[in-house]
């Protein structure tokens, strides 16, 4: 069976010719694999918390815009209604990144005010939330084989 092309592994042999490897021992990951493989042990077992921003709207009306846009390009909205609010009267609360929400404001050169994405703003907070990530998770082979390279090493037991 074959890896298919983003689960490519490379052979890192410095010192070929001193030491014998066994199959998977210096196997380096490349590619999208080895960005998660990164990640993973970057966040392992770490806290980080975040900043976001909980923004309070009236959505847009779909009904009051005469197009739509899409792959295809501009498309005619067949809802469409001449006189139709530009926002609804309903509220809804949507979660935005920090980069988000300072994307999400338009001013126009025709007008006095601004325009935000999504909806006429209301009110926003913002906020933070802890992140907690869990440790990182290896079969027991790879767990013996770290306690056999580092015997003095001081971890838990996992349960398999």
């Amino acid at each position: 069976m074959k890896n298919p092309p983003f689960f490519k592994l490379f052979r890192f042999d410095p010192e070929a010719s001193l030491e014998v490897f066994s199959s998977n021992k210096g196997l380096v990951w490349a590619g999208y694999p080895a960005n998660i493989a990164s990640r993973l042990t970057d966040m392992g077992n770490k806290i980080t918390t975040e900043n976001y921003y909980e923004v309070l709207r009236n959505p847009i009306n779909p009904k009051a815009l005469k197009f739509r846009y899409s792959l295809l390009g501009k498309i005619p909205n067949p809802d469409y209604v001449d006189r139709a609010p530009f926002y609804l009267t309903t509220t809804e609360i949507v979660e935005l990144t920090e980069s988000q929400f300072a994307q999400s404001f338009v001013m126009y050169d025709h007008k006095d005010d601004f325009f935000t994405i999504g909806g006429k703003m209301i009110s926003f907070k913002r906020k933070e939330r802890t992140i907690i990530y869990p440790p990182i998770l290896v079969t027991e082979k790879v767990y013996e084989g770290l306690l056999a390279e580092n015997p003095g090493l001081n971890i838990c037991r996992p349960i398999f």
